[in-house]
């Protein structure tokens, strides 16, 4: 045991926004923020198992659709899940009886400061200029079985769209010969195979960039051929 604990808790660490946000959301839940994307959305999220020997080879979850990705969504709290000044949306789901069900809080939104954009000190007049990135962070959390899915949508200021998705899970197990090894996973104890797997989610991206008249632009860069005036040292 240690003497003192290897780590302190932290002091809290509040955003405050006296200003307000620069984000806006109809009552149809329109989210209005920049110029980025139309329509995101996550149909299904497929889990094939890569073990070839029975019966794995059949095992493939689809964990949006045979679970319910929104029955297994997180009332989600500011401080924790949610840090800053948060919008939260709710949720209006089936039940088994054909009847809406309201959930609360199951997506936040957020602004984000991301670091320096573009920076550029003039030495000629001691002047600098500095612009900040800044990030829409649009977030949900579902638990699916042994999983849990922290999904965000992250948007700057660039005109860069990111989606993460972190897994905090405790794995599948098998059991397997003490002292074997196998290559369809990873022996994480005697007599314990973690079985290798993947995550693959179907995904539909209804890009904004431009508005509705997106256009896609190539460049690229190519050696000037050699030539014994202008350009002899080419390689």
């Amino acid at each position: 045991m240690l003497d003192k604990p290897d780590r302190m808790d932290f002091k809290p660490l509040d955003v405050i926004r006296k200003h307000g946000v620069f984000f806006t959301v109809t009552d149809g839940g329109l989210v209005e923020w920049q110029n980025l994307i139309h329509r995101l959305s996550f149909s299904e999220l497929t889990v094939p198992y890569c073990d070839p020997r029975p019966p794995h080879h059949r095992k493939q979850a689809f964990d949006f659709g045979d679970v319910g990705a929104g029955w297994t969504a997180n009332q989600l709290g500011l401080g924790c899940d949610c840090l800053g000044a948060i919008k939260y949306l709710d949720a209006t789901l089936v039940k088994p009886d054909g009847e809406p069900s309201t959930v609360k809080n199951v997506i936040c939104i957020h602004e984000q400061d991301d670091g320096i954009l573009w920076k550029h000190n003039n030495l000629m007049t001691g002047r600098a200029v500095v612009v900040r990135d800044r990030k829409l962070i649009i977030q949900f959390i579902i638990t699916l079985g042994n999983y849990e899915y922290i999904s965000s949508y992250h948007l700057d200021s660039r005109k860069v769209f990111t989606s993460r998705h972190a897994r905090r899970v405790s794995c599948r197990r098998v059991s397997i010969d003490p002292g074997k090894t196998s290559p369809y996973g990873t022996i994480v104890g005697p007599g314990v195979l973690a079985q290798n797997h993947q995550h693959i989610f179907a995904a539909r991206i209804d890009a904004a960039i431009d508005v509705h008249r997106n256009t896609v632009t190539t460049e690229d860069y190519l050696p000037m051929p050699m030539e014994p005036e202008r350009n002899p040292y080419t390689q």
